[in-house]
């Protein structure tokens, strides 16, 4: 799974935070990472528990928008304000 940031500079800090629970990162373009569990599948149950540990991580970092997504290619966060 992909997870996008509106704040590209804060995503070295998001992978380490995600390395240092456990989890595989890649970083994947400008303003994302892939994202694995070790031992487990790319299940809605995975995704679950990646969402928690993100809201964790947003806590720590209030109002930086994050976008979770199975493929690479629909992974988009805009940030707060901008057009279209």
């Amino acid at each position: 799974m992909y997870i996008s940031i509106d704040r590209p500079r804060l995503l070295g800090d998001l992978q380490e935070f995600l390395r240092d629970v456990g989890f595989i990162t890649a970083h994947y373009r400008g303003d994302g990472l892939r994202v694995f569990i070790p031992g487990s599948p790319d299940t809605p149950q995975a995704k679950r528990v990646v969402r928690v540990y993100l809201s964790i991580w947003q806590s720590i970092h209030p109002g930086v928008q994050a976008s979770i997504t199975e493929q690479a290619d629909r992974v988009r966060v805009r940030r707060a304000g901008a057009s279209r």
